[in-house]
């Protein structure tokens, strides 16, 4: 299994970005934050510190809840903002999974695999329901880190 955690300096980017295009639309103060996938980290530790949850099935470190966010219950009276990096799974499968259980979030922020970026008729990005894209773009070279540190390049879209 290919394990990849987002570079800080590329979540932070990412946060940035999220941040700036849910402001055309609402104010992200009055939402909780919600990384699916926390592995160590990297995007929950950008959240604001009583505003946020963190889930993962084997998490890295305290404060996370454990659990596979596929099974996990959302918070229903809560607006919410899930931002962070899933597994991508064979062919973007996982992501597109995780895209689906966060879709009654109120805005799913991403990096996800480059066929979600394909204008193919069979494109897995047609088999996202019930969402709007607002915002797409690459993310630069070696955005990732293996378990050894070693910067690894996955072409990739947030």
């Amino acid at each position: 299994l290919d394990q990849y955690f987002t570079k800080p300096s590329v979540a932070l980017k990412c946060f940035q970005k999220a941040c700036e295009v849910i402001k055309k639309y609402e104010n992200p103060d009055d939402f909780i934050f919600l990384e699916p996938s926390a592995g160590d980290g990297v995007f929950y530790d950008l959240f604001p510190k009583d505003r946020r949850i963190g889930i993962d099935i084997e998490p890295k470190r305290d404060g996370f809840i454990q659990c596979d966010f596929l099974n996990y219950k959302l918070p229903t009276h809560q607006k919410v903002i899930c931002l962070g990096n899933p597994p991508f799974g064979h062919r973007g499968v996982m992501a597109l999974e995780f895209i689906n259980h966060a879709r009654n979030c109120d805005f799913v922020c991403f990096i996800l695999p480059m066929f979600f970026e394909s204008q193919g008729k069979g494109s897995i990005k047609y088999r996202v329901k019930g969402l709007n894209l607002l915002y797409s773009e690459r993310l630069e070279k070696n955005a990732f880190i293996d378990f050894k540190n070693k910067e690894v390049d996955v072409h990739c879209v947030f």
